[in-house]
């Protein structure tokens, strides 16, 4: 059973760095540099999600949060209250539900507005010229909501660190 747990917790610390990891450098670095690249910097996302990254961001999340519950249950003697309300039981708590939380962020706002994106993206580089007026509007919708969803990702994901850290100390 050690054994077992041990496997578990390996899978949850390492995909959660990577989610994590991907998530805060996206928001205070790579987002606002592609930004400021104008359509360069459409050219470089385009490729990024080519690349692997997109799944490694959806695989990443879901080892995350699936090996999070079963240790979550064993630790908490199988969702004890008393366990909960304690130090360690609440700081666990906060970390799962702020880490549920940026899960159902991820999954309901931002991949599919980055989808959206592409979609979009791409029309216009098929149709060649500049975007036209109803795309370039739905362009800026669909950034200005993929910015808040990826601000409150990633600040979901930094209070659940936070608490995963008190509660496993």
């Amino acid at each position: 059973m050690l054994v077992l747990l041990s496997v578990i917790r390996v899978i949850h610390v390492f995909s959660a760095v990577i989610w994590a990891g991907v998530a805060f450098v996206n928001y205070a670095w790579l987002g606002p540099a592609v930004k400021a690249s104008g359509p360069a910097g459409g050219t470089v996302m385009g490729r990024i999600a080519r690349s692997s990254l997109p799944r490694a961001m959806t695989i990443a999340p879901i080892l995350t949060v699936l090996a999070g519950l079963a240790l979550y249950w064993v630790y908490s003697g199988h969702f004890n209250p008393r366990y909960m309300v304690s130090w360690k039981g609440a700081a666990l708590t906060i970390g799962a539900l702020t880490g549920l939380a940026a899960f159902f962020e991820g999954a309901f706002v931002t991949g599919p507005t980055v989808d959206k994106i592409g979609k979009l993206g791409a029309e216009i580089q098929a149709a060649g010229g500049p975007p036209k007026p109803e795309q370039l509007s739905t362009m800026q919708a669909l950034q200005a909501k993929l910015d808040g969803a990826t601000a409150r990702g990633a600040i979901f994901l930094a209070i659940s660190v936070v608490g995963m850290s008190l509660g496993a100390a």
